[in-house]
């Protein structure tokens, strides 16, 4: 196995991360971070803001979003 395959670079398969927080560290580092992989994406949002949460989700067409309190 090479490396990029390793790496999933090169194959339609994407690590997917859920970001729990979404300060300014995962809006100026982590979500545009992930974005420039090309073998990553997030799949859900964890915030105690729901409007917040949902204003990125259509920003990174993330599908799931949740609350603390739905987070166990």
């Amino acid at each position: 196995m090479s490396l990029r395959q390793a790496l999933g670079l090169g194959s339609d398969k994407k690590v997917r991360y859920a970001i729990v927080g979404l300060g300014d560290i995962a809006q100026e580092a982590m979500l545009p971070g992930v974005e420039h992989t090309g073998n990553s994406k997030v799949s859900a949002f964890v915030s105690s803001n729901p409007a917040k949460a949902e204003e990125l989700a259509k920003q990174y067409g993330v599908q799931h979003c949740y609350t603390y309190k739905q987070f166990e």
